[in-house]
Protein backbone atom coordinates (compact mmCIF):
# COMPACT_ATOMS: atom_id res chain seq x y z
CA UNK A 1 0.00 0.00 0.00
CA UNK A 2 2.81 2.42 0.91
CA UNK A 3 4.64 1.36 -2.27
CA UNK A 4 1.64 2.32 -4.42
CA UNK A 5 1.39 5.66 -2.62
CA UNK A 6 5.08 6.43 -3.25
CA UNK A 7 4.78 5.41 -6.88
CA UNK A 8 1.72 7.62 -7.38
CA UNK A 9 3.43 10.54 -5.63
CA UNK A 10 6.55 10.24 -7.78
CA UNK A 11 4.50 9.98 -10.94
CA UNK A 12 2.47 13.06 -10.07
CA UNK A 13 5.67 14.99 -9.26
CA UNK A 14 7.22 14.05 -12.60
CA UNK A 15 4.03 15.01 -14.44
CA UNK A 16 3.80 18.32 -12.58
CA UNK A 17 7.44 19.12 -13.41
CA UNK A 18 6.85 18.24 -17.07
CA UNK A 19 3.78 20.47 -17.27
CA UNK A 20 5.62 23.35 -15.62
CA UNK A 21 8.51 23.05 -18.09
CA UNK A 22 6.22 22.94 -21.09
CA UNK A 23 4.12 25.84 -19.79
CA UNK A 24 7.13 28.13 -19.50
CA UNK A 25 8.06 27.49 -23.15
CA UNK A 26 11.14 25.35 -22.55
CA UNK A 27 12.19 23.31 -25.59
CA UNK A 28 15.17 21.04 -25.93
CA UNK A 29 17.29 22.26 -28.80
CA UNK A 30 20.28 20.49 -30.10
CA UNK A 31 22.41 21.09 -33.09
CA UNK A 32 19.94 21.01 -35.94
CA UNK A 33 21.50 19.67 -39.13
CA UNK A 34 21.26 21.90 -42.18
CA UNK A 35 20.71 20.28 -45.57
CA UNK A 36 24.02 19.49 -47.33
CA UNK A 37 22.68 21.41 -50.34
CA UNK A 38 22.92 24.60 -48.27
CA UNK A 39 26.60 24.28 -47.39
CA UNK A 40 27.50 27.26 -49.63
CA UNK A 41 25.31 30.33 -49.22
CA UNK A 42 25.50 33.87 -50.52
CA UNK A 43 23.71 36.25 -48.14
CA UNK A 44 21.77 39.03 -49.83
CA UNK A 45 20.37 40.88 -46.85
CA UNK A 46 18.25 43.97 -47.17
CA UNK A 47 17.41 43.87 -43.47
CA UNK A 48 18.60 47.41 -42.80
CA UNK A 49 20.06 46.31 -39.46
CA UNK A 50 23.81 45.63 -39.41
CA UNK A 51 23.58 43.84 -36.05
CA UNK A 52 21.17 41.30 -37.54
CA UNK A 53 23.36 40.77 -40.62
CA UNK A 54 26.39 40.13 -38.43
CA UNK A 55 24.44 37.76 -36.15
CA UNK A 56 23.11 35.86 -39.17
CA UNK A 57 26.57 35.56 -40.69
CA UNK A 58 27.96 34.27 -37.36
CA UNK A 59 25.09 31.81 -36.83
CA UNK A 60 25.53 30.36 -40.33
CA UNK A 61 29.28 29.97 -39.86
CA UNK A 62 28.80 28.29 -36.45
CA UNK A 63 26.44 25.83 -38.15
CA UNK A 64 29.25 24.88 -40.56
CA UNK A 65 27.88 26.74 -43.58
CA UNK A 66 30.35 28.40 -45.93
CA UNK A 67 29.17 32.00 -46.32
CA UNK A 68 30.34 33.29 -49.68
CA UNK A 69 31.11 37.00 -50.11
CA UNK A 70 27.85 38.90 -50.58
CA UNK A 71 29.25 40.78 -53.60
CA UNK A 72 29.74 37.48 -55.42
CA UNK A 73 26.76 36.24 -57.43
CA UNK A 74 25.49 32.78 -56.52
CA UNK A 75 27.07 30.04 -58.61
CA UNK A 76 25.75 26.58 -59.39
CA UNK A 77 26.82 25.09 -56.06
CA UNK A 78 25.84 28.08 -53.89
CA UNK A 79 22.34 29.25 -53.09
CA UNK A 80 21.34 32.80 -52.31
CA UNK A 81 19.71 33.58 -48.97
CA UNK A 82 17.57 36.64 -49.64
CA UNK A 83 16.46 38.52 -46.49
CA UNK A 84 13.82 41.23 -46.87
CA UNK A 85 13.82 44.42 -44.78
CA UNK A 86 13.08 44.01 -41.09
CA UNK A 87 9.94 45.57 -39.74
CA UNK A 88 9.60 46.67 -36.16
CA UNK A 89 6.39 47.08 -34.23
CA UNK A 90 5.75 48.27 -30.71
CA UNK A 91 2.60 47.53 -28.78
CA UNK A 92 1.81 49.26 -25.51
CA UNK A 93 0.31 46.65 -23.23
CA UNK A 94 -0.23 48.72 -20.11
CA UNK A 95 -0.12 52.29 -18.90
CA UNK A 96 -0.23 53.95 -15.49
CA UNK A 97 -2.84 56.50 -14.44
CA UNK A 98 -0.47 59.28 -15.55
CA UNK A 99 -0.10 57.64 -19.01
CA UNK A 100 3.43 56.39 -18.34
CA UNK A 101 4.10 53.16 -20.19
CA UNK A 102 4.22 50.17 -17.84
CA UNK A 103 4.47 47.34 -20.36
CA UNK A 104 5.70 47.46 -23.92
CA UNK A 105 6.15 44.66 -26.45
CA UNK A 106 8.64 45.17 -29.26
CA UNK A 107 8.54 42.79 -32.25
CA UNK A 108 11.01 42.31 -35.12
CA UNK A 109 9.79 40.51 -38.24
CA UNK A 110 11.23 39.66 -41.63
CA UNK A 111 10.69 37.35 -44.57
CA UNK A 112 13.40 35.37 -46.31
CA UNK A 113 13.76 32.85 -49.12
CA UNK A 114 16.38 30.69 -50.82
CA UNK A 115 17.08 31.25 -54.52
CA UNK A 116 19.13 29.41 -57.11
CA UNK A 117 21.79 31.19 -59.16
CA UNK A 118 19.23 31.71 -61.94
CA UNK A 119 16.88 33.55 -59.54
CA UNK A 120 14.33 30.77 -59.11
CA UNK A 121 13.00 30.58 -55.57
CA UNK A 122 13.47 27.15 -53.95
CA UNK A 123 12.26 27.75 -50.42
CA UNK A 124 10.09 30.51 -49.09
CA UNK A 125 9.12 33.18 -48.61
CA UNK A 126 9.23 32.29 -44.94
CA UNK A 127 8.30 34.64 -42.09
CA UNK A 128 10.31 34.77 -38.89
CA UNK A 129 9.79 37.03 -35.92
CA UNK A 130 10.85 37.61 -32.36
CA UNK A 131 9.50 39.80 -29.60
CA UNK A 132 10.61 41.16 -26.27
CA UNK A 133 8.49 42.37 -23.40
CA UNK A 134 9.59 45.42 -21.42
CA UNK A 135 8.03 45.99 -18.01
CA UNK A 136 7.83 48.94 -15.62
CA UNK A 137 11.49 49.79 -15.07
CA UNK A 138 12.41 49.08 -18.72
CA UNK A 139 9.36 50.43 -20.50
CA UNK A 140 9.69 54.03 -19.38
CA UNK A 141 13.26 54.11 -20.68
CA UNK A 142 12.66 51.99 -23.78
CA UNK A 143 9.89 53.96 -25.44
CA UNK A 144 10.05 55.53 -28.89
CA UNK A 145 12.76 58.05 -27.95
CA UNK A 146 15.29 55.47 -26.68
CA UNK A 147 15.99 52.21 -28.49
CA UNK A 148 17.86 50.03 -26.05
CA UNK A 149 20.90 48.77 -27.97
CA UNK A 150 21.35 45.66 -25.83
CA UNK A 151 17.74 44.59 -26.34
CA UNK A 152 18.04 45.20 -30.08
CA UNK A 153 21.23 43.11 -30.21
CA UNK A 154 19.52 40.29 -28.30
CA UNK A 155 16.51 40.42 -30.60
CA UNK A 156 18.72 40.44 -33.72
CA UNK A 157 20.66 37.39 -32.48
CA UNK A 158 17.42 35.60 -31.58
CA UNK A 159 15.98 36.35 -35.03
CA UNK A 160 19.15 35.03 -36.70
CA UNK A 161 18.96 31.82 -34.64
CA UNK A 162 15.29 31.40 -35.57
CA UNK A 163 16.17 31.80 -39.26
CA UNK A 164 18.87 29.15 -38.89
CA UNK A 165 16.46 26.82 -37.12
CA UNK A 166 13.88 27.35 -39.86
CA UNK A 167 16.54 26.64 -42.53
CA UNK A 168 17.03 23.20 -41.00
CA UNK A 169 13.53 22.31 -42.20
CA UNK A 170 14.22 23.36 -45.80
CA UNK A 171 13.40 20.42 -48.09
CA UNK A 172 16.45 20.77 -50.33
Amino acid sequence: MISNYLWATRLSMVLAFTFILSACGFHLRGSTPISPALQNIVINSQSGLIVFDQALNSALRRAGINVVNSGTPATGDAFELMVNPLSSQETILGTASNNDVLQLERQLTTHYFIRQANGKSLYGPRRISTSKLFTEQDASVNTKEASDADALNDMAEDLAEKLLLDLSYAPL
